[in-house]
């Protein structure tokens, strides 16, 4: 007979499978969530608000006419913008809090774009990225 401690090891064991996935990422890495904002159009170029962004250092942005969503990575010195579309079978990425990871092979990127995990071989596709004082701006030339 299963004491109540023993339940809630195995109980709390499952969710964090359900939560982070078998094998595929850490437990605190995994669970980490990263905010969604929705992109738009301006001057050929999709603009994102700083005050959605807020102090978080990454987000995803999601913007209906590209094949899939851009993983905005900000800092103070420079911002960065990846295609999140794995280089090795083009399957959409999943964002963990640090890197990007494939979850139909496996390949796993960094928050640079660079691949950290093959199979892919090739890093992300990169967009330009440029600000001023109230606005993110992503070229998607």
């Amino acid at each position: 007979m299963k004491t109540r401690r023993t339940f809630i090891k195995e109980f709390g064991g499952i969710a964090a499978v359900t939560c982070c996935g078998a094998g595929m990422v850490t437990l605190l890495e995994g669970c980490t969530s990263v905010k969604s904002i929705q992109g738009s159009w301006e001057n050929k170029r999709l603009k994102v608000s700083l005050a959605e962004m807020g102090d978080d250092k990454f987000a995803i942005i999601r913007f209906d006419k590209l094949p899939a969503p851009i993983f905005l990575s900000k800092n103070n010195e420079k911002s960065r913008a990846f295609l999140m579309l794995c280089t090795h079978n083009e399957c959409e990425l999943k964002a963990t809090g640090t890197y990007l990871y494939c979850p139909c092979h496996g390949s796993e990127f960094s928050s640079t774009g660079k691949v950290l995990k093959p199979p892919a071989e090739d890093n992300l596709k990169e967009y330009p990225v440029t600000a001023d004082n109230t606005t993110i701006y992503i070229e998607l030339n």
